[in-house]
């Protein structure tokens, strides 16, 4: 739960960047750091 928490607060300071004007969808931000964890527990197993 706490990975989640994690990785939903460093999708949005990733989407905010400092300097740009403009900011990223959260969703495709999220779902490009999320997939390689997903995957990495999938071919764990």
């Amino acid at each position: 739960m706490v990975l989640g928490a994690n990785l939903a607060i460093a999708a949005d300071l990733f989407a905010q960047l400092p300097g740009q004007q403009t900011t990223l969808p959260l969703n495709t931000v999220t779902s490009l750091l999320g997939v390689p964890i997903v995957l990495g527990v999938i071919l764990r197993k």
